[in-house]
C-alpha cells in the first residue's frame, strides 16, 4: 500500500521524500504535519547536490515516526544496505542516470520500507 500512495503523491507533484512521508501517514496512521512536508522541500535531488536519494531520507523519517530511536536507527541501516545492494549506490545523480527517473526508485524504496517495518512489528 505504501508504494501505491507514494506514487499517487509523486504524480500530484510531491518530491520523493514528501511522497514517502505522506504515504506513511495514510498507511501507518502517523501524524505528518504541513511543516514536515515543507521541511522536505529542500531535500529533493540529493539535497540539491545529487547526494543521497531522498526516498531513503523519507524512509528514515518514517522509521523515526513509527518506532523508538534505537529501532529506527537499526532500520535505517537495513534500508541503506538493501537499497545499495539493489542499485549499487545511494546517490541521486548516479541513480538518475542508471534508473532514468524517480518513479522506480519510489516504488522500490516503498517496498523496502514496508518489508523492514513488517520485520519489526
Amino acid at each position: 500500500m505504501l508504494k501505491k500512495y507514494a506514487l499517487e503523491y509523486y504524480r500530484e507533484g510531491y518530491n520523493c521524500s514528501q511522497c514517502i512521508l505522506k504515504a506513511a501517514e495514510k498507511v501507518y496512521k502517523v501524524k505528518v504535519t504541513k511543516e514536515m512536508i515543507k521541511m522536505c522541500s529542500a531535500v529533493n535531488m540529493g539535497f540539491g547536490t545529487g547526494g543521497i536519494c531522498s526516498t531513503i531520507i523519507g524512509g528514515i523519517m518514517v522509521f523515526g515516526l513509527v518506532f523508538d530511536e534505537n529501532t529506527a536507527k537499526s532500520m535505517r541501516l537495513k534500508l541503506i544496505v538493501r537499497f545499495s545492494e539493489k542499485y549499487g549506490c545511494t546517490e541521486c545523480a548516479r541513480l538518475q542516470k542508471k534508473v532514468g527517473g524517480c518513479e522506480k526508485l519510489i516504488s522500490d524504496t516503498a517496498d523496502m520500507i514496508e518489508m523492514i517495518i513488517k520485520e519489526h512489528l
